[in-house]
């Protein structure tokens, strides 16, 4: 099944189940995402701790995401 046939699948729901299905859904992407962020996090504490990283300003850290 692809994107748009999951799409035009869970438009069928009734509402009360698309509410819920939204509500589950939300969950776990905001699950996922703090999982990447403990990830990340956990990564530079690594880093850090054996020596891998430089220290930066804010200034150094927003120049580089801007180029």
């Amino acid at each position: 099944m692809n994107f748009d046939e999951m799409l035009d699948e869970v438009e069928t729901l009734p509402d009360e189940d698309l509410y819920m299905f939204n509500e589950i859904l939300s969950n776990r992407v905001r699950d996922m995402k703090r999982e990447e962020l403990t990830h990340t996090v956990f990564q530079a504490r690594k880093e850090y701790s054996e020596g891998n990283s430089e220290e930066a300003s804010i200034e150094d850290i927003m120049n580089e995401i801007m180029s």
